[in-house]
């Protein structure tokens, strides 16, 4: 799921779900 969101990070949805992510691992 992660890895998707990196390679499709350009559209905004996904950006914003890449951010959810990250603060969850970090």
């Amino acid at each position: 799921l992660y890895m998707s969101c990196v390679m499709s990070g350009t559209e905004p949805t996904l950006q914003l779900e890449e951010a959810d992510v990250m603060r969850d691992i970090d």
